[in-house]
């Protein structure tokens, strides 16, 4: 299967965790090829087919903050405490991100809940 991106580039599909990609506009004919599995620096740090940690605690707050609110709050805590995009947080950031999170949690879902759903995301991401 070939597929166009941006009408300029040509990503042909090797194997079903493979693309080669092809530069069109430079007219060369060499391409590289790159695994699916490690395309974004989240999935390299996870296991296979498992969801990037920052998507889990977004997914997680949403039940408390609403989707746009734990959104928000994981980007932003994700930059001042950590000086990572959302798209570059590993497991291994995870516990400082969540202790970030922590007293904004206490002051919006109070303390009680927070630190439930503080430990049981720790829990599940443990790196």
């Amino acid at each position: 299967m070939v597929t166009w991106i941006a009408g300029l580039v040509v990503a042909r599909t090797l194997s079903p965790t493979t693309l080669e990609f092809r530069d069109y506009r430079t007219a060369t004919t060499t391409g590289f090829a790159v695994d699916l599995l490690c395309l974004f620096p989240v999935s390299c740090n996870a296991m296979p087919n498992s969801r990037a940690p920052a998507e889990i605690v977004v997914e997680r707050l949403a039940q408390y903050l609403g989707p746009h609110t734990a959104r928000v709050a994981v980007k932003s805590f994700s930059l001042r405490v950590l000086g990572l995009q959302v798209e570059r947080i590993t497991r291994a950031d995870v516990p400082a991100l969540l202790e970030a999170l922590r007293p904004m949690l206490k002051t919006m879902i109070g303390t009680q809940r927070s630190e439930v759903l503080l430990r049981d995301l720790a829990k599940e991401i443990a790196p």
